[in-house]
């Protein structure tokens, strides 16, 4: 990865959905980049996977069975990140659902409120106890310059590293910019709203030294899309002729949580293998 990982070291990270998919490779990526991770999900087989399928260190996670439909229990949880932790400096919003694969006026309402419910309140209420964690005070993270770099450059970078309070990434979809036959309704409404959420967050936050930003994946293999109908053929229209893997969508997580995207706020980066512009 382009990333300088020691640049992540002592961070604190959240992660949601940590359980399998995106969640499972984002989580393992930042403990790979020495973050303290705390795995969020309510399936706790899932998390345990998650932890032994790279075994990592016992010292660089904490695991959370919690659904995030609680919000109380979510408030709570994040609100206590930095009394438990110190600090809280990223978040990572992964968790989401699927819905019926049929047209929108067959989709029963309480299916759309469900994924409604999940896929957007959900993360708005993460998204607003994740800033107050991440505003309070808390010492500057230690700053690893590029090697040669000239004086102006270093000052440069030395001053916004130390303007920077933290990030938030979350997880929308190629179907946050269009819509996509054979996807259900709800499920592109969902990601059209994240894509606002994280605009919103951009613009308010911002100025207070807190980057959110979002990544929008086309068809990566996970549970969710492995039962995607027609694969074969989707994969045609692909331009890169294949589908993408979790692994590089924590790449770009990193990267958005990274200095190297210190001028990068309030986007959501479409993920897609070029399919989007087909």
């Amino acid at each position: 990865m382009s990333v300088d990982s020691r640049r992540l070291l002592g961070a604190v990270c959240l992660v949601t959905g940590a359980g399998s998919g995106i969640g499972r490779s984002v989580s393992q990526a930042f403990v790979r980049c020495g973050c303290h991770t705390i795995l969020v999900d309510r399936d706790d087989a899932g998390l345990e996977a998650t932890i032994e399928e790279v075994q990592m260190d016992p010292k660089l996670y904490t695991k959370s069975v919690m659904d995030v439909l609680d919000d109380q229990a979510v408030e709570q949880l994040v609100e206590d990140i930095p009394k438990q932790h110190g600090r809280l400096d990223f978040a990572i919003n992964c968790a989401g659902i699927n819905g019926k694969d049929c047209l929108f006026h067959d989709e029963p309402m309480d299916e759309i409120d469900k994924l409604l419910n999940i896929n957007v309140r959900a993360n708005i209420v993460l998204n607003r106890a994740e800033v107050k964690a991440i505003l309070l005070p808390k010492p500057d993270l230690p700053f690893n310059p590029p090697l040669g770099i000239s004086a102006l450059e270093l000052e440069r970078r030395t001053k916004l590293a130390q303007s920077f309070k933290g990030a938030i990434v979350n997880v929308a979809s190629e179907c946050g910019y269009r819509s996509i036959a054979g996807i259900p309704g709800s499920y592109t409404i969902s990601k059209h709203a994240m894509v606002g959420l994280t605009r919103v967050m951009g613009v308010k936050y911002g100025p207070l030294g807190i980057r959110t930003n979002g990544v929008a994946p086309g068809l990566i293999h996970t549970p969710m899309t492995n039962s995607t109908p027609n694969r074969d053929g989707v994969f045609l229209s692909i331009p890169q002729r294949r589908i993408g893997y979790p692994h590089e969508i924590a790449d770009l997580t990193l990267y958005l949580c990274s200095p190297e995207s210190s001028y990068v706020n309030g986007e959501t980066v479409l993920i897609d293998g070029g399919s989007s512009q087909t």
